[in-house]
C-alpha cells in the first residue's frame, strides 16, 4: 500500500501545475495592456498620417489663395490705370466744353488721384502677402478702397461706356468670388487641422509631426490694421 502511494506521488508532481498557473496569470495580466499599447501605436500612426494629409491640403489651398491674391492685385492695378486714363479724358472734355477745370478744390476728399494711389499701394500689399492674415487684411482694404473709387467716379460717363473698363470690372468681380470660395475651403481645412492639433490625443502627436495651429484667412478689425483702410467719401461726410 505504501509502495503504491509513493508511486502515485512521483507520477503526479504538483510543481508543473503551479508554474503553468503562474504563466497563465502573467499572460492574462499583460495581454490587455499589450493590446491597448498596440492599438495606441496604430491610432497614433493613423493620426500622424491624417494630420500630415490635412496640413498638405491646407498648404495647397493657401498656395491657391496666394495665386488668386496676386492675380487680383494685378487686375486692380490695371483697373486703376484704366480709370485714371478715362478720368483724365473726361476731365479734359469737360474742361474744353466749359473753359474751366471740371473739379474744384472743395470736392469731397479723398480725390480720385488719392484713391487711385491707395489702390496701387494696397494691390502691392496683396501681391506680396506672405501670411493669411496679411492677405486677408490687404484684400479687405482693397475692397473698401475700390468701393471708395466706384463712389468717386460714379458720375463719369466715359467709364461706363468704355469696354475695357467694363471688362476689368467683371474680372474683378470674378476674382472676388474665386477668393471667397478658396477662403472657405482653406478655413475649413484649418479649422479641422487646428481642432486635431489642440485636442487630445492630437496635441501629444503634434510635436512628433512638427505642426503648429495655422492662421485663418480672416481680416483683422479695421482699426487694428496698418495702414488703416480708406473710408468711403459718403462716410467721411457724416
Amino acid at each position: 500500500m505504501s509502495s503504491k502511494s509513493s508511486r502515485a506521488r512521483r507520477q503526479t508532481p504538483p510543481a508543473p501545475r503551479v508554474q503553468t498557473s503562474l504563466r497563465t496569470r502573467i499572460v492574462r495580466s499583460i495581454g490587455p495592456a499589450l493590446i491597448l499599447a498596440i492599438l495606441a501605436l496604430l491610432y497614433g500612426g493613423y493620426l500622424r498620417v491624417s494630420l500630415a494629409s490635412l496640413d498638405a491640403e491646407a498648404v495647397k489651398e493657401w498656395t491657391t489663395l496666394q495665386t488668386l491674391l496676386k492675380e487680383r492685385g494685378d487686375l486692380a492695378i490695371e483697373f486703376a490705370d484704366a480709370t485714371e486714363r478715362l478720368a483724365k479724358q473726361e476731365a479734359s472734355v469737360a474742361s474744353n466744353e466749359s473753359g474751366a477745370p471740371s473739379a474744384s478744390e472743395e470736392d469731397v476728399e479723398p480725390t480720385v488721384d488719392e484713391i487711385l494711389g491707395d489702390v496701387r499701394k494696397i494691390s502691392e500689399r496683396l501681391r506680396d502677402a506672405r501670411t493669411p492674415t496679411l492677405g486677408a487684411n490687404a484684400d479687405a482694404d482693397l475692397g473698401a478702397t475700390l468701393g471708395a473709387l466706384f463712389y468717386a467716379v460714379k458720375d463719369m460717363t466715359a467709364l461706363r461706356a468704355d469696354e475695357e473698363y467694363r471688362r476689368l470690372l467683371q474680372e474683378l468681380a470674378e476674382s472676388e468670388t474665386a477668393i471667397t470660395d478658396a477662403r472657405g475651403r482653406y478655413n475649413a481645412l484649418v479649422m479641422e487641422e487646428n481642432a486635431k492639433l489642440t485636442k487630445f490625443p492630437g496635441k501629444f502627436v503634434a510635436p512628433l509631426v512638427k505642426l503648429d495651429p495655422r492662421e485663418y484667412f480672416n481680416a483683422e478689425a479695421a482699426d487694428a490694421r496698418t495702414p488703416r483702410p480708406v473710408a468711403l467719401p459718403e462716410q467721411k461726410k457724416r
